[in-house]
């Protein structure tokens, strides 16, 4: 109790002296509540917004020059298969003149209960505010008989990648939790043999993103041992229910609901690696702005090394309709009904498609590369190339980072596949980090957009911070 005591004693020590380093204007009349931290206006959003979010050590405290401090609590768990971390915070404001502290237990208190409030909704918004607490847990790993992960979602291929392939949750800043769920199950468990489920949510209170899949090896079920037991059979789903369930829903582009069945025949089969050739029929339902349904095929070939590693290599060939590809591609909250038109693939063309991913689920890093093309009248064109890397679990010095890089290839330039790697024209480069070297907190953002002559529009953003603990 006593370090406790000299802990929080230090910390009111290095708020008074940035307080009396602090100018203050005569006359100034004091405020008698907490006033509220100035948001300030960047290119870039850090989530500084009165010290939110926490630079990932165990225990770490910070103040500034406003007199606004946080005392934040990260502790990180391993036990077997289980995993988690949490983040407990406790804010406040120190203020002189007279001298006195005030605490923000906000965070910790259950909210009002508004009067038109039915008790459901009341007990989720307070599991939701509570529930902000948890940064992540996990229950054991991907491919394994279960597999539970809740958090902000990272590298996520549902089946054989017909959905959802190396999907990245960029709809939230960086650094900022939020509560999805993916969750796998084996049939076996539940007395369901040779079949299995997998559910994936961006956010369980507030969706824009909610898939399944329910697989099964039929033939398993005569002769188990014989080279068609592995065959797998599946049907998957996927749908923005934010969109779905809404009103006005002519004025939104992602009201389409994806359906998708598959067929996956084993070429390899080992214990630490599978290779599968598959064989999918997609459909989409249809939209706001697109009133008839789409159908695609596609064929491809699958493998992973248990969760570690995973590819898929494949080709869509749409039969008709307006087929919209990549429709839950990262960062798809932020498409226009213009971005969406630009994906449309018409019938007598292919979408050509690789993706390759590493999952370090226990460093908490996750890295995903994927490269599509159009293929139309013996001509490649629309080359894209994209690079996601994630590190939510502090790996070295590096508390948090999120990476992305993307390169086009528009069909007005000649670009070639290979060529257009080793330039910067047509690139955009995002990435957000939090690093650590004590006792300095480094934040930084920054954001590159090369236009086709390779000249950069650049903004960076850095904050830098002392931790006290």
């Amino acid at each position: 109790m006593s370090k406790r005591i000299s802990l929080f004693l230090i910390i009111m020590l290095f708020v008074l002296v940035l307080l009396a380093a602090k100018d203050v204007a005569p006359g100034t009349a004091q405020e008698q509540d907490i006033p509220e931290a100035p948001i300030p206006t960047r290119p870039i959003d850090l989530g500084q917004d009165q010290l939110e979010d926490s630079v990932g050590g165990l225990l770490e405290g910070t103040a500034t020059s406003d007199g606004y401090f946080s005392i934040t609590y990260a502790p990180d768990f391993s036990f077997k298969k289980l995993a988690f971390q949490l983040e407990l915070r406790i804010q406040g404001h120190a203020m002189n003149d007279p001298f006195r502290v005030q605490f923000d237990y906000s965070d910790w208190t259950l909210p009002p209960r508004g009067e038109d409030q039915s008790g459901n909704d009341y007990i989720i918004s307070a599991i939701q505010q509570y529930s902000s607490f948890i940064r992540y847990v996990q229950w054991g790993d991907r491919y394994e008989q279960i597999y539970i992960r809740y958090g902000k979602l990272a590298g996520i291929t549902l089946g054989d990648g017909a959905l959802l392939n190396g999907y990245f949750d960029l709809g939230v800043r960086a650094h900022t939790t939020r509560p999805g769920l993916n969750f796998t199950l084996d049939g076996n468990l539940i007395r369901i043999p040779y079949a299995g489920f997998e559910f994936v949510t961006n956010d369980l209170f507030d969706p824009t993103l909610m898939a399944w899949r329910i697989y099964s090896r039929p033939f398993a079920l005569r002769d188990p041992s014989s080279y068609l037991s592995d065959v797998e059979f599946g049907i998957s789903f996927a749908e923005n229910p934010s969109v779905s369930f809404s009103k006005g829903e002519d004025t939104k582009p992602h009201t389409r609901k994806l359906i998708a069945l598959d067929m996956g025949i084993p070429l390899l089969t080992r214990d630490f690696f599978k290779l599968a050739f598959f064989a999918d029929l997609l459909v989409q339902t249809p939209g706001s702005f697109s009133p008839q349904p789409a159908l695609a095929t596609r064929y491809g070939i699958f493998g992973h090394s248990k969760s570690f590693f995973l590819f898929n290599t494949s080709v869509t060939v749409p039969a008709f309709g307006a087929y919209y590809t990549d429709y839950f591609d990262s960062g798809f909250e932020y498409l226009t009904l213009e971005d969406r038109t630009k994906s449309i693939l018409s019938p007598g063309s292919m979408r050509v498609d690789a993706m390759a991913g590493l999952n370090f689920t226990r460093l908490g890093a996750y890295l995903r590369t994927r490269i599509r093309s159009d293929y139309t009248e013996g001509t490649f064109s629309n080359h894209k190339v994209q690079a996601n890397v994630r590190i939510d679990k502090r790996l070295f010095n590096i508390v948090s980072l999120d990476l992305s890089y993307e390169k086009l290839y528009p069909s007005c330039t000649d670009e070639g596949f290979f060529e257009g790697l080793y330039t910067l024209c047509n690139v955009e480069i995002a990435a957000s980090a939090i690093l650590k070297i004590k006792p300095y907190s480094f934040t930084i953002g920054l954001s590159m957009v090369f236009d086709e002559l390779a000249q950069s529009t650049l903004q960076v953003d850095t904050v830098v911070r002392i931790s006290i603990l």
